[in-house]
């Protein structure tokens, strides 16, 4: 018997390589203010705690509440007008959700972005693939609380003792350790690697491709 049957996915950075739009939209929404703008290598370091959070990150310290909320409105506006223009999944990110999928895992992706724009990515790029795609909603609360996790985890009918989550960022190895669910983390993605190497999934990956084979090693043959 297999000691996983769910594999929950974060978006941004582990199965999507979205900071293209992301810049886009965060600096259009900074431009409309007359705030500074960032590069996408800035960017990719403020992606993983929500939209609110990005713009946050964006602001220059002495901008107030009302600057950010302003700034944070015109962002979505942009990013909902071209959320997937350069947006592509990371090679090798289809191959291993079919892999997964064809070997019986049910498969679900836990995101900070809003709910509907990740339904509508997860439907975009993975169709049938995932069976299960979650985003921040009213009276949830963000990774890395644990809460979104559990939601998906109902709706696929599993528990943290049969669930596995990947992401790729601190954000994700605090979400499912709260969640107490195993955990591999992304080295691709969008974390520092000086912050990565110092937590303690069960693996590190560095390549889509091994993921199959990483969480079948660690299934248990209960016969």
């Amino acid at each position: 018997m297999f000691r996983y049957n769910a594999v929950l996915f974060d978006m941004d950075g582990t199965l999507l390589d979205s900071v293209e739009d992301l810049t886009h939209a965060l600096n259009k929404a900074l431009e409309e203010y007359h705030f500074p703008t960032h590069d996408k290598e800035a960017v990719s370091t403020f992606i993983g705690n929500g939209s609110q959070q990005l713009v946050s990150r964006a602001l220059p310290r002495h901008a107030d509440s009302a600057a950010l909320a302003s700034v944070h409105t015109a962002f979505k506006r942009y990013y909902g007008e071209s959320c997937d223009r350069f947006t592509r999944p990371y090679p090798g990110i289809l191959s291993m959700l079919s892999a997964l999928d064809e070997i019986g895992m049910k498969l679900a992706i836990i995101s900070n972005k809003t709910d509907a724009r990740v339904k509508q990515l997860a439907k975009a790029y993975f169709g049938s693939l995932i069976h299960v795609a979650i985003g921040s909603r009213e009276g949830v609360p963000l990774k890395p609380a644990p809460d979104m996790l559990y939601l998906a985890m109902r709706e696929l009918g599993t528990d943290p003792a049969h669930a596995l989550y990947v992401g790729d960022s601190h954000t994700d190895f605090e979400a499912a350790r709260n969640a107490k669910t195993d955990v591999i983390l992304a080295r691709w993605g969008y974390e520092n690697p000086d912050t990565l190497s110092k937590l303690t999934p069960l693996f590190f990956s560095c390549d889509p491709a091994e993921l199959p084979m990483l969480i079948l090693q660690e299934q248990e043959d209960e016969l």
